[in-house]
């Protein structure tokens, strides 16, 4: 039987997956839009982040399970709504983390040892380490996550701050921001926070959750935002260029061996992110399952109490998209594509259930901007992103349907 863990390892669970490729992607791109004001924008993403933070924390302390946000929906919104919402999240994982194992990939196919790989091949190999990972207990899995991302964060926070000793930063004043550009940022960096909503899944895997929970997103707020914004400082100290990355920033304590750990750094994080989502996911599987909303093979558990089956299914599927990417027929921002609407989508539904379940002025207040926020972003996506979240819509009236017709047959008998 599996140990529940503390605020600490799951603080693990969550810094790692969340910081993700985004802080060493995204702090460059902010400085290229608004220059030494860019400060201003993380500011706002960070106080959003922790809005965003705090109402998934609550909705998992008030309706703790292994479904996760999905037992709040069903409370707020309803159980169609409450399926809804699932198949979207398991839509999205079944493409969305082969992108976070390919961005790994292609950092250390810049390695010389391995430039001779293929970077699918290279992804691959890491959805193989992730599954032997995935089917240890969640303490082990939350202790390597909580090792590895206070490494990256510790390391990034003391470069930055070495980085800031040795330079000065301007910093341009808020009130000579435009904001149009501002906002345009602010929508872009709106991915360094996504990835809270996950976190209910491992609600009964923790202990004391009104304790534990809490606990761990305050650590994790701390963290993430301090990284982030120290970031975002000490990139200021080099000129802008389209070769600007984090490996300047490295360089001042590791020197030549910046590319190095960078890609390093970039693996841990994505891996972090992949343990999080598919793990998280697998629980979710595993409570529809138990719901007969899907097949009761996915209610399997192994000796660690991990639903393999359901994790599995989730490594069946990136096999497939990895195949695919091999041979051109997907790529990296197609993958995004799908995903992304599937994961903007399912925030949503989450965050209007917050809406009628969080009493507190302050909760209400950050559940609108973020509700907006997101739409704002999705009415950017696709029309076959509208067509797919349709199609998962007709599927979720199906399986309810299914399980209706089920359960009045077996009273009938």
């Amino acid at each position: 039987m599996n140990k529940k863990i503390g605020p600490l390892l799951l603080s693990g669970l969550m810094i790692g997956p969340i910081l993700g490729s985004g802080i060493i992607l995204l702090p460059p791109l902010a400085y290229s839009k608004l220059g030494t004001a860019s400060i201003w924008s993380w500011i706002i993403i960070m106080v959003l982040g922790a809005l965003f933070a705090m109402i998934f924390s609550k909705l998992s302390v008030i309706h703790p399970g292994d479904g996760g946000m999905t037992i709040a929906i069903e409370q707020a919104l309803g159980k169609k709504l409450k399926l809804y919402s699932s198949l979207l999240m398991i839509s999205a994982v079944s493409f969305g983390p082969t992108a976070v194992l390919l961005t790994a990939a292609d950092y250390l196919n810049k390695l010389q040892m391995l430039s001779m790989v293929s970077k699918s091949i290279i992804a691959l190999i890491l959805v193989i380490i992730s599954l032997i990972i995935l089917l240890n207990d969640v303490q082990f899995i939350s202790t390597l996550s909580f090792v590895l991302s206070s490494i990256i964060a510790i390391t990034l926070i003391i470069s930055s701050i070495i980085v800031l000793s040795r330079h000065t930063i301007e910093i341009d004043p808020i009130q000579t921001v435009e904001i149009l550009p501002l906002g345009k940022v602010v929508l872009l960096l709106f991915w360094a926070i996504i990835g809270w909503e996950i976190i209910g899944n491992y609600s009964n895997q923790v202990r004391d959750i009104k304790k534990t929970i809490p606990q761990a997103t305050i650590i994790s707020i701390i963290v993430i935002t301090l990284t982030y914004i120290l970031i975002s400082l000490a990139i200021q100290a080099f000129p802008y260029s389209e070769a600007l990355s984090m490996v300047q920033i490295l360089q001042s304590v590791f020197g030549r061996h910046a590319k190095i750990i960078l890609s390093l750094f970039v693996t841990g994080l994505c891996l972090c992110t992949y343990l999080l989502i598919v793990g998280a996911l697998g629980q979710l599987i595993y409570s529809l399952s138990s719901e007969n909303y899907l097949p009761k093979v996915f209610q399997r558990k192994n000796k660690n109490n991990i639903p393999y089956i359901g994790i599995m299914y989730f490594i069946t599927m990136h096999i497939i998209v990895l195949t695919f990417t091999h041979f051109e027929i997907l790529n990296i921002e197609g993958i995004l594509s799908i995903a992304n609407g599937f994961f903007l989508a399912n925030a949503v539904i989450g965050l209007i259930a917050s809406l009628k379940i969080i009493d507190g002025l302050l909760y209400r207040i950050g559940g609108i901007i973020l509700s907006i926020s997101l739409l704002v972003i999705l009415s950017f996506s696709s029309i076959e992103i509208f067509i797919a979240l349709g199609v998962v819509f007709l599927l979720t009236l199906y399986i309810d349907q299914r399980r209706e017709n089920t359960i009045l047959t077996t009273n009938l008998k």
